[in-house]
């Protein structure tokens, strides 16, 4: 799954992506245009996605470069790709 939170009808994050739509792709990825997603949360639930999102890159960095690491539990659990390999869950590789 995909979201791109930058869809709009001047383009996006992703190239599939269609503001307002969830599609699916021939290969079984579900991709959600959700352009309008942050002007739609109230102001709260904003400060506090964003504060997540803060704290999880801070996290997944060193030295201001993104150091991801499969055999972190955290990190395994939301590792996609790694290396140029598809990591499963559980941050083992394939």
């Amino acid at each position: 799954m995909v979201v791109d939170l930058a869809a709009s009808p001047l383009g996006g994050n992703v190239a599939a992506s269609v503001p307002g739509t969830t599609l699916v792709t021939g290969n079984g990825v579900t991709v959600i245009g959700a352009g309008e997603l942050p002007s739609a949360m109230p102001r709260a639930a904003s400060t506090a996605y964003s504060r997540n999102i803060a704290a999880l890159l801070t996290y997944l960095s060193r030295d201001g470069q993104l150091t991801p690491d499969p055999d972190d539990e955290i990190q395994a659990g939301i590792l996609v790709t790694h290396d140029g390999h598809v990591i499963r869950p559980g941050g083992s590789r394939p």
